[in-house]
């Protein structure tokens, strides 16, 4: 399915994550359509969320949460 937005297709959604409040970002592995697998370091406590949906015609828009996902240990 393209990203919303996406005119005739062509389109992509890519994720990222942070493990130390956004100083540096990985790349998120989208699975099964529905959630992203992640791998989170030891002491990592909180982890922020970045999606870029990009449209066929090359328009990208960036969107962060702070702490979208907490890590219990």
């Amino acid at each position: 399915m393209p990203p919303p937005g996406a005119r005739g297709g062509g389109g992509k959604l890519a994720f990222s994550v942070s493990y130390d409040e956004g100083a540096t970002w990985r790349t998120a592995k989208a699975v099964g359509g529905d959630r992203l697998e992640l791998t989170h370091p030891a002491g990592a406590d909180s982890v922020p969320l970045r999606a870029e949906p990009t449209d066929g015609d090359g328009n990208t828009l960036t969107r962060t949460i702070e702490r979208a996902h907490l890590i219990a240990e």
